[in-house]
């Protein structure tokens, strides 16, 4: 398996809808347990998979798992294909006994189901499947690194090394991007900062098309109708009105973006709303990029416009969901999603299964 950096974690949901999610959580190679967990939301997008890694490639955001150490570098095949999420499918409901380990309500509204398979041959079956796959880290960079990071003191402060040591594995949950259930979500942003209405639509000019919306239903509406180009929502303080900003120009616009960065990185809103919306459209400096409290994220558009309208806030980004295919072009090309572009839900609960190290 190679694994692939491809996102981090975005801020918690609310909730409204249900859709079902199956997560395959893997500890050490005699079990696994399958959650099902039911996400509040609409119609699914997309999907996330993470995937367990022992050697890493520094500086490349990729890594290699002790069953596969021929290569660092990102495979074209990936988890999202329809094929493999058929093929894992059966194996897990077929092979998932008993009553449940743990069948439970979060205090989001979320259910989630447990239950653990231990049959051999299912489990020799399941780590074939997915041998070939290319896996992508959607969630838990941070973590993950951090478990690289015990593994190496562990082995420094070692006698003898055999490879099979506990520190040697890390606990994760597996998802198919294919999974119906799985839901790509958007992450908008909200600002204190910026320059006045009048001189934002100034800079707009000849970048960007300019069409105004009357209500933020519209706004999404028309959001939808053209996802898939470039395309952003505004909102302003100074306005009642919205905007629908559309790439016009886009050698202009790309000429704004970092050019160390790939195409496919370039191409995605997320960066358009960073790099050209708010910094150059509407002033906010790089130093207040990472200032939460003169910039913040949800992904509840609704809570983003309260913000404008009676809060503290002098503009709102509505952006659209990323398709998970931009995401996997992105990752496949060595790079990371930019800041909050990602919302993979529902979650795995924090605590749910444990890999202990003691033994």
């Amino acid at each position: 398996m190679t694994t692939v950096a491809a996102t981090s974690a975005p801020p918690k949901p609310s909730t409204a809808g249900a859709k079902t999610a199956r997560f395959c959580e893997t500890r050490r190679p005699h079990s696994i347990s399958t959650i099902s967990s039911s996400s509040a939301r609409a119609s699914p997008i997309a999907a996330d998979c993470s995937s367990p890694a022992c050697d890493s490639n520094p500086g490349t955001g990729v890594s290699s798992s002790p069953t596969n150490r021929r290569s660092a570098r990102p495979r074209k095949t990936a988890c999202a294909s329809s094929a493999h999420y058929r093929q894992i499918e059966p194996l897990l409901d077929g092979s998932a006994s008993g009553p449940p380990v743990a069948d439970f309500t979060s205090d989001d509204g979320q259910t989630h189901t447990l239950r653990r398979i231990d049959d051999p041959s299912t489990l020799e079956a399941v780590g074939s499947a997915l041998e070939p796959e290319t896996l992508y880290v959607a969630d838990g960079h941070h973590r993950y690194e951090t478990a690289l990071a015990y593994r190496d003191e562990r082995r420094a402060a070692a006698s003898a090394w055999r490879g099979d040591e506990p520190e040697n594995f890390v606990l994760v949950a597996l998802a198919s991007a294919a999974d119906p259930g799985l839901l790509v979500l958007p992450i908008h942003r909200v600002t204190a900062a910026g320059v006045p209405l009048s001189e934002a639509l100034n800079r707009l000019t000849g970048l960007f098309a300019v069409e105004k919306q009357p209500s933020l239903e519209a706004l999404e509406a028309r959001l939808s109708a053209v996802r898939g180009t470039p395309v952003l929502g505004l909102a302003s303080a100074e306005s009642a009105d919205f905007y629908l900003l559309s790439v016009s120009d886009g050698k202009a616009v790309d000429g704004l973006l970092p050019q160390a960065r790939s195409h496919a990185w370039r191409n995605l809103d997320y960066a358009i709303a960073n790099h050209v919306i708010l910094q150059h459209i509407l002033g906010v400096e790089e130093s207040q990029m990472s200032d939460y409290g003169t910039l913040w994220f949800t992904e509840d558009a609704a809570e983003a416009v309260r913000d404008v309208r009676s809060g503290p806030a002098r503009y709102a980004l509505l952006l659209n969901p990323v398709p998970i295919t931009r995401v996997l072009d992105v990752a496949d090309a060595g790079e990371r999603m930019p800041q909050k572009s990602t919302f993979f839900y529902p979650k795995v609960p924090t605590g749910l299964v444990f890999n202990p190290l003691e033994n």
